[in-house]
C-alpha cells in the first residue's frame, strides 16, 4: 500500500543475475576511508578534500554516520568546490552497502529528482527567455497556453509567468494538508484527470494574482506547458538541446501524466555528477566550463529571495529556487537551493564556492530541514573560510 493505492507484486529469481546479487550483498560499507572521486570524461575536473580546503577527517566522520544508518536511506552525497568535485559518495540499504561496486551500480543511473526539477524547469525559463521565445516573466501566460482560452477569465488573465515562478498564480490549492488518497489533495488529484493543465487553469482563485504564495506542483505544470507552446517543442527535446547536452548530460529521464502532460514539477531524474552540474551552472553566472548557457541574469534573479517564507530556518524563495542563512562558528553562510520530497537536494553555496547534491529516499515530512540539519553540522564546519590559515 502507498498513498492510498495498492500493489501486488510477484518476485521471480533470475539465477543469471545471482553474481551481481552476491556481490551487492557483501558490499559492505567501506567506512570512513576517503577516496578523491573518479575522473571521468564528462567535464567535471576532480580533487583532493584538503586541496579545496575542507578537512577530510570532518567529511570523513560525517560519510561514515551515513554508512551507519544514523541518517537514514541516503543514496548519494556529492560536494563540489571551486569548481571541483571533491567528494562521491553511493549508497544502499540504509547507508549500510557502499564501496567500488555500489558506485559502479548506481553512478551512472539517474535519480528521481521530485521536486528539484522545478530547479531545471527554472532554468528552462531562462534560457527561452534570453533566447527570445518568452517575452518575460511579466508576460501572461495565456499568450502561450491558446488552446485554453476558455479558462483564463477574469482576474486570471493577470497570471503572469512571473507567478507560475514565485508560486503565486492565485489558485486554490492544496497538497500538503490532506493525505494522498484525499480528493482534496489536488496533487495528487492531477493524475486521474483527462486534461491535467485545465484541471489546474480552472481551479477558482483564492486570491489575487501576485498576492499569496502556496506550493504547487500545479504551478509548475502549467509553466511546462507554456513552455512547450512557446519554443515549439516537447519540453525534454529542448531541455536537451539548450541545457543537457551543453553541459554534456547524455543520460536522463522525463515522466508524463496520464494525460501525455510532461511532468514539470517534479518528473526528472538526472545522474548526481550531472545534477551537481546544473548547481555548478548557477554558481558559475550561467557558464559551464567558459561556455555561456544561461545569462547571468537569470541565475541572479531566479535564486534572489523574492517571498520570505520564514519558520525557524528563515526559508525565502525566488524562481523554484528557496533561499535559507545558516549560523556557523564563522558568521552566516548563505544558500540557495532545491529541495525534492524524500531528501533530493541541489544546494549552492556561493560565498563559499560550493556545491552539493544529496539524493535519499528518507521520505517524510520537510526533508529539507534535515538535509540542511546535516549540512549545518558535518559539511560547513569541515569548510575552512577564506580568512582563516589552511589547516
Amino acid at each position: 500500500d502507498w498513498k492510498g493505492e495498492r500493489s501486488t507484486w510477484t518476485f521471480i529469481r533470475r539465477k543469471d543475475q545471482d553474481a551481481f546479487m552476491r556481490r551487492l550483498v557483501s558490499a559492505f560499507g567501506k567506512g570512513s576511508a576517503y577516496e578523491v572521486p573518479e575522473s571521468l570524461d564528462d567535464g567535471w575536473a576532480c580533487a583532493d578534500l584538503a586541496d579545496v580546503g575542507i578537512e577530510r577527517s570532518a567529511v570523513s566522520r560525517f560519510v561514515e554516520r551515513i554508512s551507519r544508518g544514523e541518517h537514514g536511506d541516503i543514496h548519494s552525497l556529492l560536494i563540489a568546490k571551486d569548481g571541483r568535485l571533491v567528494l562521491e559518495e553511493y549508497y544502499a540499504t540504509n547507508g549500510k552497502r557502499s564501496g567500488p561496486f555500489v558506485e559502479q551500480v548506481f553512478r551512472p543511473r539517474p535519480h528521481h529528482l521530485a521536486s528539484v526539477t522545478k530547479g531545471v524547469l527554472s532554468a528552462l525559463c531562462g534560457i527561452a527567455i534570453d533566447q527570445g521565445l518568452v517575452k518575460g516573466v511579466d508576460e501572461p501566460i495565456s499568450t502561450y497556453l491558446p488552446a485554453y482560452a476558455s479558462s483564463f477569465a477574469g482576474e486570471k488573465r493577470a497570471i503572469t509567468v512571473g507567478h507560475l515562478l514565485t508560486m503565486t498564480p492565485g489558485w486554490a490549492w492544496e497538497q500538503s494538508r490532506y493525505a494522498w488518497d484525499d480528493p482534496r489533495n489536488n496533487a495528487a488529484a492531477m493524475y486521474d484527470q483527462a486534461d491535467v493543465i485545465r484541471y489546474v487553469l480552472e481551479r477558482p482563485l483564492a486570491a489575487g494574482p501576485g498576492s499569496k504564495f502556496q506550493y504547487s506542483n500545479g504551478a509548475a505544470t502549467v509553466l511546462g506547458a507554456a513552455l512547450e507552446t512557446a519554443c515549439g517543442m516537447d519540453i525534454e527535446r529542448f531541455a536537451e538541446r539548450n541545457l543537457f547536452l551543453p553541459l554534456g548530460i547524455s543520460d536522463h529521464l522525463w515522466t508524463r501524466y496520464f494525460d501525455g502532460s510532461i511532468e514539470a514539477d517534479g518528473g526528472l531524474a538526472l545522474r548526481s555528477r550531472d545534477l551537481a552540474k546544473i548547481g555548478q551552472l548557477f554558481l558559475d553566472g550561467g557558464t559551464w566550463r567558459g561556455r555561456r548557457i544561461v545569462s547571468e541574469n537569470w541565475t541572479i534573479e531566479s535564486t534572489r529571495r523574492r517571498i520570505p517564507l520564514g519558520g525557524p530556518w528563515g526559508w525565502g524563495y525566488g524562481h523554484y529556487w528557496m533561499q535559507v542563512d545558516l549560523t556557523t562558528e564563522h558568521g552566516p553562510v548563505q544558500a540557495y537551493f532545491v529541495p525534492g520530497d524524500g531528501g533530493q537536494l541541489l544546494a549552492v553555496f556561493p560565498d563559499l564556492r560550493m556545491v552539493v547534491v544529496m539524493t535519499a529516499g528518507n521520505y517524510g515530512p520537510d526533508a529539507k530541514t534535515a538535509c540542511f540539519s546535516m549540512i549545518r553540522q558535518y559539511v560547513l564546519p569541515a569548510v575552512i573560510p577564506p580568512s582563516s590559515p589552511r589547516r
